[in-house]
């Protein structure tokens, strides 16, 4: 299972296709997850996967998959500067909700694809 995290943000789109881009060419990797993240409403995340997405398909003749986004939240950054977790910090704010729906994503996709994943070798990238 490979996970993207992009932004709205252009150059965050352009290093989120290129990543994908390079492990296409050098290892063959066709499936992905997308998390959009910091996003300030649905719409922005709508928006950016489906730029993001049609990119990979014009170009890359590839489908990714869009996994969940995190919004935008003035609670993280306090989070940052109180040097503490944002789940333990403001565990109802609604980036953390955000962040717990995801990881509760994730866990059923591996629980779906364990057999999968189990024989799939890790893949490694060295830079």
């Amino acid at each position: 299972m490979r996970i993207v995290v992009i932004t709205p943000e252009p150059t965050s789109l352009t290093d989120g296709y290129a990543l994908i881009k390079v492990l296409l060419a050098r290892r063959g990797v066709r499936d992905f997850f997308i998390l959009v993240n910091q996003t300030e409403s649905d719409k922005e995340t709508k928006e950016a996967f489906t730029r993001f997405s049609a990119a990979c398909k014009k170009f890359l003749e590839i489908e990714p998959v869009f996994l969940a986004s995190v919004c935008s939240d003035k609670e993280l950054l306090e989070a940052v500067r109180r040097q503490q977790p944002l789940l333990a910090w403001k565990p109802e704010c609604r980036a953390a909700l955000d962040i717990q729906s995801a990881a509760a994503k994730i866990r059923k996709l591996r629980n779906e694809m364990s057999d999968v994943l189990r024989d799939r070798p890790v893949l490694r990238v060295s830079l």
